[in-house]
This record gives C-alpha cells, structure tokens and sequence, in this order.
C-alpha cells in the first residue's frame, strides 16, 4: 500500500500538469490573438511615389538646406532677454572651464602613455567631421534612391546642421 506522501505528490503532479496544460493553452492563445490584432492595427496604407525626378528633390533639398543655414544664422536677430541670458550664461560657463583649461591639458598630455592606444585611436576616428558627413551624406543618397522621403528630409536635416555650425 503507497504510503501518504505519494498521494499527496501524485496529487500536486497532477494540479501542476492541469496548470501547466492551462498555462500552455493561454499562451496559445495570446500569441495567436496578438497576431491577428497587429495584423488588423499595424497595417499601413501605401505610400504613393511621388512623380518628381530625382534632379527635382536634388535641388529641392538644397534649396532647404540653404533655407535651413539662413533660419540659423538670422535666430540672434530676433532673440528676446531670455534667449540674451543664456547666451550670456553658455559665454560664462564657458569661460569658467577655459580657465582650467591649461590645467587639464597638460594632466592629460601627462597621462597619455597609460591609455592604450585604441582609446586614444577612438575618438580622433569616429569623431572626425569626414565620419559624419560620410554617414550623413549615405542616409540622404538612400533616402533619395529609394524615394523614401522621411530618410531624404532626416539626411537634409543631417547634412544641413553640421554645414551651419562651421565657422571661420
């Protein structure tokens, strides 16, 4: 005759597989209701291509580029006090760390024997303006070949901060 103890862990065998199989079968379930329901939501319409030539949004978007420099440029003109003051804050905090400046360069320069060179390799290579144009300048061509125009208008936008912000 089986002792006690084996009934009572036949019995939570037996309760686990019955959760186990419910557990199962909700998943099932789930999975195959989201499936349905992203089919049903997610859907997009299909985006007309537009009749335009590739020549036509070439010197559309150079025209927006050069609007873009334009609008930056002309800001100061038409900043109030509150805009005033934080330039006035960015030109003090900046001056604040130039007078560490020195200090922090020749700790630097001292230092640089311990840092190895991949480190130091980094951020002249990744950091470098040819990077960010090279990667800028490849999100518009593909925006532009493929005639995606939210990848052409985020490369016109990509292309154009970096050419408004040199300085001679």
């Amino acid at each position: 005759m089986p002792s006690k103890c084996f009934f009572k862990f036949e019995g939570i065998l037996a309760q686990w597989e019955k959760n186990h199989f419910v557990t199962l079968f909700m998943k099932k379930i789930v999975l195959l209701f989201l499936l349905i329901f992203a089919n049903i939501s997610f859907s997009q319409d299909t985006i007309p291509m537009p009749d335009d030539t590739r020549w036509d949004l070439v010197k559309y978007d150079v025209v927006t580029i050069f609007k873009g420099m334009g609008y930056s440029y002309a800001r100061p003109f038409h900043w109030q006090g509150k805009q005033w003051a934080q330039f006035g804050g960015v030109v003090a905090g900046t001056a604040l760390v130039y007078t560490t400046d020195y200090e922090t360069s020749t700790f630097v320069r001292a230092n640089r024997e311990s840092v190895p060179n991949w480190v130091r390799d980094y951020g002249s290579f990744y950091g470098s303006p040819q990077n960010n144009f090279l990667a800028t300048t490849g999100v518009y061509l593909v925006g532009l070949f493929t005639k995606n125009e939210k990848l052409r208008r985020t490369g016109v936008l990509l292309v154009g901060r970096p050419i408004s912000k040199i300085r001679k």
